[in-house]
């Protein structure tokens, strides 16, 4: 993902063109979250933020993946 995304201090944000989603466990359930425009990182926690305005929290261990799609 490092070769899609610009990097600035602790966000990567993801180029138009590119479809960006993210897959996390939680209580046993899969949380699919679409249409990420650029995700933070912060200490223990990755904040996902979504073209619809939309922020997402999740602890590290709880992401399981990203699915990158280049146009």
């Amino acid at each position: 993902m490092h070769c899609l995304c610009e990097r600035s201090e602790n966000t990567l944000s993801v180029p138009a063109g590119s479809a960006v989603t993210l897959y996390a466990a939680l209580a046993g359930e899969t949380v699919i979250v679409e249409r990420i425009s650029a995700i933070g990182l912060e200490k223990g926690v990755v904040i996902v933020y979504t073209s619809r305005n939309e922020r997402f929290f999740f602890a590290y261990e709880d992401v399981r993946a990203l699915r990158v799609l280049e146009s």
